[in-house]
């Protein structure tokens, strides 16, 4: 049901933040290390979200 509300309202949907792409992503990953290492240690390092904005 989601994917077919995003394809539907794709023009009218901004992507906010898409943390599985950043998460894989070497260069935006280590941008996040210090919440890693810091406040968030022992926490799995994967994206399970991705966030939208309705334009």
């Amino acid at each position: 049901m989601e994917q077919r509300l995003v394809l539907a309202e794709g023009p009218h949907l901004r992507i906010e933040l898409p943390n599985m792409f950043v998460s894989r992503d070497p260069e935006l990953a280590s941008l996040l290390n210090p919440l890693w290492t810091g406040p968030l240690s022992g926490v799995q390092r994967h994206g399970g979200s991705f966030w939208l904005r309705k334009l």
